[in-house]
């Protein structure tokens, strides 16, 4: 299985351990506006590149439609999806495992926009019990995610 890129976005990040004597370690959220090179599945190998925000140029630009614009940068963050940790009806969220041993990260909870096929893919049991659950259920979406496929990238060179 081929390694996927994910470019995504730090929404925020939590304190998991929190003994004086160990280091500190910490889990990653992560939003993904940019659709990831391949669906995204329990067991796929991930890279992660962060990506933010970059300033508006002052003056006149060749972005006249005000399309997002971010500076890409390399994470600590690579390796393999061991779970869906939440399924709406927009979003579903995988938990990554991060296999680099010298980050401070140890998982990530990566926010995906729904799209079956093209964002993710889940099995057909798992897709199964995600309709009963919105049919019956029908919770209400938390948080949306929109995708953005006009978004400008430059990566950072440093």
């Amino acid at each position: 299985m081929s390694i996927i890129t994910v470019l995504a976005k730090v929404s925020g990040r939590a304190q998991t351990h929190t003994e004086d004597d160990e280091p500190e370690f910490h889990t990653t959220y992560l939003d993904v506006p940019i659709l990831p090179t391949a669906p995204i599945q329990v067991g796929s190998r991930v890279r992660v590149v962060y990506l933010e925000p970059k300033p508006r140029d002052l003056g006149r630009t060749r972005n006249y439609r005000n399309e997002p614009k971010y500076v890409a940068y390399t994470s600590d963050i690579h390796g393999t999806v061991i779970g869906v940790r939440a399924m709406e009806e927009k979003i579903t969220e995988f938990v990554l495992v991060n296999e680099n041993e010298a980050s401070r990260t140890r998982y990530a909870y990566m926010a995906v926009p729904h799209i079956e096929g093209t964002t993710v893919r889940l099995p057909l049991w798992l897709r199964v019990v995600r309709w009963f659950v919105l049919a019956a259920v029908a919770p209400p979406s938390t948080r949306q995610i929109p995708i953005e496929p006009l978004a400008a990238m430059e990566w950072n060179r440093m």
